[in-house]
């Protein structure tokens, strides 16, 4: 079964632990879906789009600093 918390935990360990926000706002989309398979979240694809997103939005609207939501 997979656990939503642990996807940023599970991407992490993917990127050697460097879960920095500028390595994943230099991911495009298609990256992302690579990324997050099935084995993070049953819903993976459409998942990736969302974590794209809010990387996204987190870099831009909010100044790379995820604590200003």
């Amino acid at each position: 079964m997979a656990y939503p918390w642990l996807i940023p935990y599970k991407i992490s360990q993917k990127l050697n632990g460097d879960f920095s926000l500028a390595r994943l706002r230099s991911f495009s989309p298609d990256e992302v879906k690579d990324l997050m398979t099935r084995d993070l979240h049953p819903f993976a694809k459409k998942m990736s789009g969302f974590f794209y997103s809010t990387v996204q939005r987190i870099a831009s609207r909010y100044e790379g600093d995820a604590s200003r939501i």
